[in-house]
C-alpha cells in the first residue's frame, strides 16, 4: 500500500497489486466516480465503459437493489456505488479469494451499500436489475446458466452483461435469444473490446433445476467446492458417504508432489475428480460416465471449481473412449447395481489403463467385499482391502 500526491491533486492514494494483473489499481478513498474512472479507463476497459453505458440507463437509475454476479476482482462495484448512491449492491462471487471488494468499497466509504456473498454456483438474493461481470472463461453451457439464473432473480427482468469481445458472449445472446423469450441489445462498445449488453427477459424462462441452481457443498482441504446437481443423478442432496470416505483416503495416503495423471472412473457430477483437482495442483484429471446428464453437470462444476485447464470430461461407456490413455491412479464408486458380467468389464476395462505401478482404488459397501473378491479372484485380479469400515471398504487393484 501507497500514500502519495496525484497528479491531480488528490490525496491518499491507495495502490494494491492484484492477482492477474500486471500493473496496480489505484482507488481514492474520498473522490468522485469520473475522477476514478480517468485512472480506469486506460488498464480496465471492461469497467470503464460499463459504467459509461450504465449511467445514462434509466433502469440503473432507477433501481433500488442490483444482483451483482461478480467474476473478477470486484472493481466494478464501487464505482457504479459512487454513481447511484441510493442503491443497494447484492453482490455474489465465485470464492472468497476472488474479490478485493470489501476493501474497497470500505476506503471509499461504501460499506453500508452492500453484502456480499461467495456462494459458488448459486446465486443468491433477488434486485431490481441484475449485472453480470464476465471476466473468467466458461464453456457456453455455464455462461448460459449464469445468465439465466440472473434473469430469474431480477424482477424487472433487466440483466447488463459487462464482458469482452474474445468472450464471444454477444453471439451466446444472440443464440439464447432464439431458445428463450429475452431481447438483446449493445448498449456500449469500447476501443479496448470491452461490450456492455443489456439482456430484457420477455416472458418466463424454463424451470429446470439446474438453472435454480440446486447443489451440495463439500469442503477439501478447508476449500469449499459447490457441485451443481439435480434428482436424477446420483446423490443429488449430499456427497454420498462412499464417495466421501474415497475422497478422504486418498486425500491422507496420496503425498504427490510431483505432477500425475488421475481418471474417475464414472465421475457422475465430479465430485471425485475435482477434489482431487483442487487438493493436488499438479494432477491432471480425465472422467467419465455413461450419464450424458452427469456429463453435462461435471462440465459445468469443472468450470465453476476453476480446474478446467487440468481436467477433462468425456462421455464414455466405462473407459472405452480413454483407451489411448493411461493413469497413475484411477478412482471409483461404481455403480453395484450392474450385473456381474457388466461390473467386470468395467473394472477390467478401467485397470488396462493404468500405467506401471499405477493403482485403481474402489470403494464399495462393506457387505460386498468377500463376494467381489472372489469374483475378480478367479480371473486372476487381485483386491487388496486398503481400508475397511462397518459400512464401506477401499479395494486396491494394481496393474
Amino acid at each position: 500500500m501507497k500514500h502519495y500526491d496525484d497528479e491531480d491533486g488528490l490525496e491518499s492514494i491507495y495502490t494494491e497489486d492484484l492477482p492477474g494483473s500486471q500493473s496496480g489499481i489505484v482507488l481514492y478513498t474520498k473522490t468522485s466516480g469520473n475522477q476514478i474512472l480517468r485512472k480506469f479507463r486506460k488498464e480496465f476497459p471492461v469497467f470503464y465503459h460499463a459504467i459509461k453505458a450504465l449511467r445514462d440507463e434509466s433502469p440503473f437509475i432507477q433501481a433500488e437493489s442490483i444482483l451483482v454476479r461478480e467474476s473478477g476482482m470486484g472493481l466494478l462495484i464501487p464505482l457504479l456505488a459512487l454513481e447511484n448512491k441510493k442503491v443497494f449492491f447484492r453482490v455474489s462471487v465465485w470464492s472468497a479469494g476472488d474479490t478485493v471488494l470489501e476493501r474497497n468499497m470500505e476506503r471509499n466509504y461504501l460499506s453500508h451499500m452492500y453484502s456480499l456473498h461467495v456462494e459458488g454456483s448459486k446465486i443468491k438474493g433477488y434486485g431490481d436489475i441484475a449485472i453480470l461481470v464476465q471476466e473468467r472463461f466458461l464453456d457456453q453451457r455455464s455462461l448460459e446458466i449464469e445468465i439465466l439464473q440472473l434473469l430469474m432473480h431480477c424482477s424487472t427482468g433487466i440483466l447488463y452483461v459487462c464482458s469482452h469481445k474474445k468472450m464471444g458472449v454477444v453471439t451466446l445472446l444472440e443464440k439464447l435469444s432464439e431458445k428463450y423469450p429475452m431481447k438483446v441489445e449493445v448498449k456500449g462498445r469500447g476501443g479496448g473490446g470491452s461490450r456492455v449488453i443489456k439482456v430484457t427477459r420477455l416472458g418466463e424462462l424454463p424451470t429446470d433445476p439446474i438453472l435454480r441452481g440446486e447443489g451440495v457443498s463439500y469442503y477439501v482441504r478447508r476449500r469449499k467446492i459447490v457441485f451443481t446437481t439435480f434428482g436424477s443423478v446420483f446423490s443429488p442432496k449430499r456427497i454420498d458417504a462412499g464417495t466421501d470416505a474415497l475422497i478422504k483416503y486418498v486425500l491422507h495416503h496420496e503425498t504427490r508432489v510431483l505432477p500425475f495423471s488421475l481418471y474417475d472412473l464414472g465421475c457422475g457430477y465430479g465430485a471425485i475428480g475435482i477434489s482431487m483437482a483442487k487438493a493436488y495442483p499438479l494432477v491432471d484429471v480425465t472422467m467419465t460416465d455413461i450419464d450424458a446428464k452427469a456429463i453435462e453437470l461435471a462440465n459445468i462444476n469443472v468450470a465453476r471449481a476453476g480446474v478446467a485447464s487440468r481436467t477433462k470430461v468425456v462421455l464414455s461407456d466405462g473407459a472405452s473412449m480413454v483407451k489411448n490413455l493411461q493413469f497413475d491412479l484411477i478412482l471409483s464408486n461404481p455403480p453395484l447395481h450392474l450385473d456381474r458380467k457388466n461390473l467386470i468389464q468395467l473394472v477390467l476395462g478401467a485397470r488396462r489403463r493404468l500405467k506401471k505401478n499405477g493403482r485403481m482404488l474402489l470403494v464399495v459397501e462393506d457387505s460386498r467385499v468377500d463376494e467381489l473378491r472372489e469374483i475378480f479372484f478367479d480371473r486372476g485380479v487381485y483386491l487388496k482391502i486398503a481400508q475397511k469400515s462397518s459400512n464401506y471398504a477401499i479395494l486396491e487393484v494394481t496393474k
